[in-house]
């Protein structure tokens, strides 16, 4: 467990703090601006929500930080020294970009088109982009996996909870 927590240090340590910053807020600010879009209330008050449906404040907070994780897992991996083994930085930084639109996508889905089935398969290919990620950089960025497979249980609640959308509504 030690030298979990020096890998962690020595990774945040080497890590560009802009870089950081301004992936983090670039996606937590994006991230509001489509919540802010996206969200049609009258749709939301039609909608019939699954009994382990977390409450809008708390769903919007979760949306926040994990947003912030994914910007920080990209900072990690774009401003290391080691390069992953398996594709370059530049793809990993689309694929980063692609799941953030994944993300982005899934707001107005769910609470503005109630396409349920939609958001399901954008959620699937959200994953498949962070799986791509995650097992490219696993083993050279240990806690950029640690966060995106954080991300991935978020993703799996978000899961349960489009699915249980669709077969309610």
């Amino acid at each position: 467990m030690k030298t979990f927590w020096r890998q962690i240090k020595r990774d945040f340590f080497c890590v560009d703090r802009t870089m950081l910053a301004v992936f983090a807020g670039t996606a937590v600010i994006l991230g509001i601006l489509f919540a802010l879009g996206g969200v049609n209330r009258h749709v939301v008050g039609c909608l019939l929500f699954p009994r382990g449906a977390l409450p809008s404040f708390v769903m919007v907070l979760l949306w926040g930080v994990m947003l912030t994780a994914l910007g920080v897992s990209a900072a990690l991996i774009r401003s290391s020294d080691t390069a992953p083994c398996l594709v370059s930085k530049n793809i990993l930084l689309l694929l980063f970009l692609a799941a953030l639109t994944l993300c982005y996508v899934w707001i107005p889905l769910v609470y503005k088109a109630a396409s349920f089935f939609l958001a399901l398969l954008v959620l699937a290919v959200l994953f498949l982009c962070l799986l791509a990620i995650f097992f490219s950089v696993r083993r050279s960025h240990v806690t950029a996996s640690v966060i995106l497979a954080v991300f991935v249980l978020w993703l799996g609640y978000l899961f349960y909870y489009t699915l249980a959308l669709l077969l309610l509504n």
